[in-house]
């Protein structure tokens, strides 16, 4: 069974002040000529905190239409790739008992959240 994937474009490295809107990132997509008609989606958000005065996010957006090809072959912006994205599905789980105990290694949160 394979895996279902999901055609985008994904600008990169996209510049948000705190308290930023929908408007925002709506001027950001006409800014960079994807069309209104678009489809588009936060796929990542991380706060970019190195200078105390400068706090700004870094966001990841895909977007999709129905011109997409045509638009990357014009495109020569280094930030605005084609991306395919997979959406995640949990595994199925065995059906055979395990031989040996898990091991958990690390004491940090990931690791005490597994344990």
């Amino acid at each position: 069974m394979g895996k279902k994937k999901y055609k985008m474009i994904q600008l990169n490295e996209i510049r948000l002040m705190p308290g930023y809107t929908t408007e925002d990132i709506r001027k950001i997509l006409k800014k960079n000529r994807i069309p209104e008609e678009a489809d588009w989606q936060l796929m990542k958000l991380s706060l970019d905190a190195r200078k105390k005065e400068d706090l700004h996010y870094l966001a990841s957006i895909g977007a999709t239409w129905s011109a997409e090809e045509r638009f990357l072959q014009k495109n020569r912006n280094r930030h605005i790739v084609k991306a395919e994205r997979f959406p995640y599905q949990m595994p199925s789980p065995g059906n055979q008992p395990m031989r040996h105990r898990p091991v958990v290694i690390g004491a940090g949160p990931a690791g005490l959240f597994a344990a």
